[in-house]
């Protein structure tokens, strides 16, 4: 720093969002006031920094999880997520997009009571009938049977649906 001029070139100090003006007369309790105040500045920038740095690594670990969880499991059922099959024992059959996103809602929730409402909020957007409901829980009803599992779909009367081994 140079008192009442710059140590910055002009090319620089055209690209600055900012305008510093500087009065040609400063005693040192300015210079020091000025030299606190950077190190304040230059300490609240670092910490900025690395908070954004740490909430970036968490964003990208939470998005790895994501990625690389490919198969959902409970009891005796085995959901593959890119493939859209559901296996049990030696048997597959394969899944729609709606089958999956019940399935895999019923698989993440397992022993979970889970709404009728929030299964059409979470598998349809919010948007469907709700007959809907019905006609894909039966739908994955009949393939669980199919596939000789123990697992089945429960419904529990105004309150919702939920995934359980029976005995």
């Amino acid at each position: 720093y140079v008192p009442g001029g710059s140590d910055l070139p002009a090319a620089a100090e055209a690209e600055l969002p900012f305008s510093v003006t500087v009065p040609q007369a400063l005693n040192d309790a300015s210079l020091i006031d000025i030299q606190v105040l950077s190190a304040e500045a230059n300490a609240l920038m670092s910490d900025r920094l690395e908070l954004k740095l740490n909430l970036a690594v968490a964003c990208d670990t939470r998005r790895r999880e994501r990625v690389e969880e490919t198969v959902l499991s409970y009891a005796d059922l085995r959901l593959e997520l890119a493939a859209c099959v559901l296996s049990c024992g030696g048997r597959s059959v394969g899944l729609s997009q709606r089958e999956m996103g019940l399935m895999s809602l019923f698989l993440r929730n397992a022993q979970r009571v889970i709404s009728k409402e929030e299964l059409i909020r979470q598998v349809w957007g919010g948007c469907t009938e709700e007959n809907s409901v019905e006609v894909y829980i039966s739908f994955l009803r009949k393939k669980l049977q199919h596939l000789g599992s123990r697992t089945a779909i429960r419904t529990l009367r105004t309150v919702g649906y939920r995934l359980e081994v029976q005995p």
